[in-house]
């Protein structure tokens, strides 16, 4: 069962339950916790582990996100898997409650098809699912990728930024001496906290435009994102605009400010 607990424009909080067990997201899945709810790692690839349910996210023949090749989709005991490229017309089992899609680290720094790829996965998964992208997130982009809608996302990433001397923190990545593996998946679960109270008192978008000075390429999604994926983000009911911008610079990269604002240039400029 899913109960969304609140929303900040496209991302949400949810409560997801299944056989007497419970999760609320949203979640990060670490690598080799114990319990039903984690990512399993061996010679043969990942696992994904929720509530007990699980299934093999890597298949034997690998596609990547610039392949052009779209993959059907498996389900496990109500798991769904997904590769990155998506057409957005896919179709998944009724009885699929989550969808994971294991490749996200081929667009991480492509802010394009991070824009198309994601607002697609959300689409596909609909609202009744949570949509899981795997080795994607990091402290900085964490909040972009909720507020894109993922709802669960794992630590891979940060183990192997980690493992090559990489600290990643939510302002950014610091190369340095050593393994940071630890230290960096704590800095995920510390922005994941903050990530959760500004998504519960609706503010989101404001710790969105606090991160996205992290990188170029986070500045660069969050810019696409506003122009490509207005209509996704926002949303027209029986005509009345029911979207609403939560900071100046959300409202100044709104569509209909824009061309309120050319206009209003035009009239008064020539």
């Amino acid at each position: 069962m899913l109960d969304v607990i609140c929303r900040s424009q496209r991302g949400r909080a949810c409560d997801y339950g299944r056989e007497g067990a419970a999760l609320r997201t949203p979640l990060l899945l670490k690598t080799g916790a114990e319990g039903g709810t984690g990512v399993e790692t061996d010679g043969k690839g990942r696992t994904v582990r929720i509530l007990g349910a699980e299934i093999s996210v890597d298949p034997k023949c690998k596609t990547s996100a610039n392949s052009g090749v779209s993959a059907e989709a498996r389900t496990k005991d109500g798991i769904s898997v997904l590769r990155f490229p998506l057409r957005g017309d896919e179709v998944l089992p009724e009885d699929s409650e989550i969808l994971i899609i294991p490749n996200g680290f081929d667009l991480k720094e492509d802010f394009r098809a991070l824009c198309d790829q994601v607002m697609k996965a959300r689409n596909v998964a609909g609202f009744g699912r949570l949509l899981g992208i795997l080795g994607l997130a990091e402290p900085a982009d964490l909040a972009l990728l909720v507020y894109m809608g993922v709802d669960i996302v794992d630590d891979g990433w940060c183990r192997a930024a980690g493992s090559c001397g990489m600290k990643l923190i939510p302002e950014g990545r610091i190369e340095g001496k050593g393994d940071f593996s630890e230290e960096n998946v704590r800095a995920m679960e510390e922005e994941l906290s903050k990530v959760r109270a500004f998504l519960g008192a609706g503010r989101l978008r404001e710790l969105v435009d606090q991160r996205s000075f992290s990188s170029p390429v986070e500045v660069a999604a969050l810019r696409v994102f506003d122009a490509d994926g207005y209509a996704y983000t926002y949303w027209v009911t029986e005509g009345t605009y029911t979207g609403y911008a939560t900071t100046y610079a959300n409202a100044m990269s709104d569509p209909v400010n824009q061309k309120v604002g050319a206009a209003s240039d035009k009239a008064y400029t020539g």
